[in-house]
């Protein structure tokens, strides 16, 4: 699993090394992959796939790992049309930056706190590992 120095973190009463080795050892955060998104050149040039990804980001459940926002409550948000989420959406999918879920295949728990119960109802996933190789291959990853 990718580890990422945040400089937010550090502690001033620890030596610089320590601080790092502590850090590494921490799994990746939904910020770390909030700053992967940001780095990725892969869709650098289309601010509708940044936009909703951030979006997404936002909305991730850091307890359960999923963010279950309607398409339409995208849209409404980010001022878009539907079909321009979709291919968004679409964009973040292929580039396995995020993953898509029919919440209908969730475990039990996790859809009851949802309240979610449409079949075709859908939530999003960050892909973590996604997001430490886009931090290694930027030389932001690791920190030894």
């Amino acid at each position: 699993m990718h580890r990422s120095f945040t400089p937010t973190a550090y502690d001033d009463d620890q030596p610089a090394d320590q601080t790092r080795a502590a850090l590494q050892d921490q799994p990746m955060r939904k910020y770390d992959w909030l700053r992967a998104h940001c780095l990725y050149t892969g869709y650098k040039d289309s601010p509708k796939v940044l936009r909703v990804g951030m979006i997404i980001h936002h909305y991730v459940n850091e307890e359960w790992g999923y963010a279950w926002p309607s398409r339409r409550t995208l849209s409404e948000e980010l001022g878009i049309r539907e079909t321009a989420v979709s291919q968004a959406i679409c964009v973040l999918k292929n580039a396995n930056a995020i993953k898509v879920h029919r919440i209908a295949d969730l475990p039990d728990d996790i859809r009851r706190k949802m309240k979610r119960h449409s079949p075709r109802s859908r939530c999003y996933s960050l892909n973590m590992d996604w997001a430490g190789q886009v931090l290694d291959e930027c030389g932001k990853g690791d920190k030894k």
